[in-house]
């Protein structure tokens, strides 16, 4: 279980070329086809890894389902953001997501395995994304957790 992202907050400069970045490919091409989907683009060479070390990731997870959803709201009053990120570049985000709904989706959480599988048959669920999931009326964390069934492969 691990999360991914495709920002570099450590410093202004990388988060600034990261933004610009995704400005050059299209903000519009990065909400649809990259956050729901980090393993084609900007995660690709961390995959790759997995792969190569024989470790599945794609039965394990529900495709395309975001994990984390970030409101408009949340950009105009992130302090993180309004360090890093010039204004006039938050002000490019929150006209991009007023597109979207006022929010975006991406997928971050993810589980791999190796020598496991994921369950089939009788009571057993595909993996999937639990949206919201609360107790006692409060979230139980800013991320929906996955649910998966898995069998060990003797």
């Amino acid at each position: 279980d691990w999360n991914t992202s495709t920002y570099n907050a450590r410093h202004a400069f990388f988060a600034f070329l990261g933004f610009w970045n995704k400005v050059i490919r299209g903000v519009d091409f990065i909400i649809d086809e990259h956050y729901p989907f980090p393993h084609r683009y900007f995660e690709r060479f961390l995959f790759r890894e997995l792969d190569r070390e024989k470790f599945d990731y794609t039965a394990f997870n529900e495709a395309g389902v975001g994990t984390f959803h970030y409101h408009v709201e949340d950009i105009q009053g992130n302090s993180l953001v309004r360090e890093v990120i010039p204004e006039w570049c938050r002000r490019v985000m929150v006209n991009t997501l007023a597109r979207h709904g006022g929010r975006v989706s991406l997928k971050l959480d993810w589980f791999a395995g190796r020598g496991l599988s994921v369950a089939k048959g009788d009571g057993a669920l595909p993996p999937k994304v639990i949206p919201g999931l609360k107790n006692s009326g409060v979230r139980v964390s800013d991320h929906d957790p996955i649910l998966v069934d898995v069998t060990l492969s003797c």
